[in-house]
């Protein structure tokens, strides 16, 4: 849902802005009391430089005489169509009219800004903003909505839902918020300025559990919503800022949720278990690491350096909170032939695609399960330095000529994907996620080469190390995985203590389309201790999201002919009334005014039809081309007299 919302486009209203309504003095709550702070500091600043007396600074900063009855704000509740349209247009309007900042001319500056943002984009980053500085101060009140009951042992009651537009008065007082009240009544503010339509939060929570199992986009509630009314999508522009704007507020009460938990956990002492013996595997010594300095051949043998002993640990607590059956543990060393630690699954989906068209809004979320671009360019640095240098010497466990035909057989393998001509259509060309043995997302990575190359694997994996403990075992499934166990025994695309607690495995349902070799060593259901672990949780999980393919997928041509015969009467009633109509309104006065009679226009219209009809009118650029023949053929003669006088 958060991946869907854009904040990069300021909605306007279809109708043009009715000039009554647009030369109203409108008060925007604490405006005053803003302004006269900023008074206040403006005059302290001006006397501390031995500046000027309050009177100057009144002259800077002209007061502006705004009513105080504003105790009684009107609102429409559950979106009224003149209210919505009012709410971001007055916003965006209030935001040149109403400056809180003194009137101080700035110094002219020496290097004046190359690239100067566009309006629309400006009042898009001040309304992200505003709607990021007004959260914090909700949450309180939408916990204190949550946690109210009206309900008694003997009290009976009856719940109605209103189902219409209302508009009502909401008195609020000046010490709180105008958007705290309605957030502690059960209503969320479709704007963060002059909340002048609200929407009822259980209404979006009933959205937000209809998206998480349907994936319906907001314009399908908003249509369901908004048939009957006189505009046209009155409710579509504010429920999906709304929408946006209630996740994040949710986002924010689930972190304070998990930073309290973290409070409690740290302020009660952890007991340190004494490790416990476990068997060795039987080419590994029974005491602890091995004190030879050789390289690995392969994470095949990352189990001859496995301690013998399990050691306490804790993973990070997003791994814990994510999937606690995998990384809840408090013990961590686990060999190998014993199954190991962890499990996970990567595979890459190069159809969740990003088109360049469709442009990059302002980062309204940070997710904390997607890479960053950097960390991950990084790492195809590192990837790309390594390999420039000659390759470490290595005991294969699988034969090259199998491994190079598992690699033809193999599109991820070869690392090309699709031509390079979807570089210059798409600047995201897929996802590769790393999933637990649950099929729980881990970490995602976007995808911005033309295939899918081996840093999006290296980089999942590194921050999977990062984040466990120091001693934890991992068993990696892939579809490529033994080309990978080859590179990364090859060249040091990650670090040697990770290389020593890191086994790779193919996926199960890839597996067969290997070579036989290949699957003697790689094949799951053949390696010791790996049980019935698939890993094709990454396929599970594009199913899962299979759901969104509706709502991102470019719309066919069915689909758009639906969409205009539903607007059909509205156009013709739009090209009929605002087009024929007034333009036929506006000739016969242009033709009143300049006194001219028809048929002396119909006459000269005729001579000139006729002259610009005529062959003469064309002669002089049909000339001009057969001339240029001329001079080719000319030069081409020259060319050959050259030739034979050679």
């Amino acid at each position: 849902m958060r991946s869907h919302q854009l904040s990069n486009v300021l909605y306007r209203s279809p109708i043009k802005k009715n000039k009554v309504k647009a030369n109203t003095y409108v008060h925007i709550p604490g405006q005053r009391e803003r302004k006269l702070q900023l008074e206040k500091k403006l005059e302290a600043l001006l006397q501390r430089v031995g500046g000027s007396s309050s009177s100057s600074t009144a002259d800077t900063t002209p007061a502006l005489q705004m009513p105080d009855n504003h105790e009684d704000t009107r609102m429409d509740v559950e979106n009224s169509p003149v209210a919505q349209d009012t709410s971001v247009d007055m916003e965006a309007s209030c935001q040149g009219d109403f400056d809180t900042s003194p009137s101080v001319q700035a110094p002219p500056s020496e290097h004046l800004p190359v690239n100067v943002e566009s309006g629309a984009k400006l009042d898009a980053k001040k309304l992200d903003s505003r709607w990021k500085g007004l959260l914090p101060g909700l949450l309180e009140p939408l916990l204190a909505y949550r946690n109210r009951t009206t309900g008694r042992f003997d009290h009976h009651f009856e719940e109605i839902e209103q189902l219409y537009y209302r508009e009502i008065n909401v008195p609020y007082c000046k010490c709180r918020d105008l958007h705290q009240t309605l957030v502690e009544h059960g209503f969320f503010p479709a704007s963060p300025s002059q909340p002048w339509v609200a929407f009822k939060i259980v209404l979006l929570d009933l959205y937000c559990a209809l998206c998480e199992k349907s994936s319906n986009a907001v314009h399908a509630l908003a249509g369901a919503l908004d048939r009957g009314e006189a505009l046209q999508d009155p409710i579509q522009r504010g429920l999906g800022q709304v929408v946006q704007w209630y996740d994040c507020l949710l986002v924010l009460d689930e972190r304070r949720l998990e930073s309290i938990v973290q409070g409690c956990r740290r302020s009660i002492p952890t007991t340190v278990s004494t490790p416990l013996p476990t068997d060795p595997p039987a080419s590994a010594p029974s005491t602890s690491l091995p004190t030879t300095t050789a390289e690995p051949s392969s994470t095949i043998n990352a189990a001859e350096k496995l301690p013998a002993m399990l050691a306490p640990g804790e993973c990070t607590s997003l791994l814990q909170q994510l999937c606690p059956a995998c990384f809840g543990g408090r013990e961590f060393g686990r060999s190998f032939n014993e199954g190991g630690d962890i499990h996970v699954a990567l595979d890459g989906n190069l159809y969740r695609r990003h088109l360049k068209l469709a442009g990059k809004g302002i980062p309204f979320h940070t997710s904390q399960r997607f890479l960053s671009k950097d960390f991950v360019n990084a790492v195809g640095d590192r990837i790309e330095q390594a390999r420039s240098k000659p390759a470490k010497a290595r005991m294969p466990k699988v034969p090259d000529e199998a491994i190079d035909a598992c690699t033809e057989s193999y599109q991820a393998a070869r690392g090309d994907g699709e031509k390079k001509r979807t570089q210059d259509v798409y600047d995201e060309n897929g996802l590769m996620a790393l999933v637990c043995r649950h099929d729980i997302p881990i970490f995602v990575a976007s995808i911005n080469t033309p295939g899918e190359q081996q840093r999006y694997s290296v980089a999942l994996l590194e921050a999977l190390f990062t984040m466990i403990p120091k001693g934890a075992t991992v068993v990696g499934l892939y579809d490529i995985g033994c080309v990978l166990d080859r590179s990364l025994s090859t060249y040091d695309l990650l670090p040697e203590q990770y290389m020593a607690r890191l086994q790779l495995a193919t996926s199960m349902m890839h597996t067969y389309g290997h070579q036989w070799t290949c699957q003697l060593t790689f094949n799951p259901r053949l390696r010791k201790g790996l049980g019935l672990t698939d890993g094709e949780g990454t396929e599970r999980l594009w199913s899962r999201l299979r759901g969104l393919i509706g709502i991102e997928h470019h719309s066919s041509l069915d689909c758009i002919a639906r969409d205009l015969r539903d607007s059909l009467g509205t156009w013709q009633h739009h090209r009929l009334h605002n087009n024929i109509h007034k333009k036929e309104i506006e000739a016969s006065q242009t033709f009143a005014s300049d006194g001219i009679p028809m048929d002396v226009l119909q006459e000269q219209w005729r001579l000139q039809h006729e002259a610009q009809m005529s062959v003469r009118a064309h002669a002089p650029s049909r000339l001009k081309k057969q001339l240029n023949k001329v001079f080719q053929l000319q030069s081409k003669i020259e060319a050959v007299e050259a030739i034979s006088r050679i």
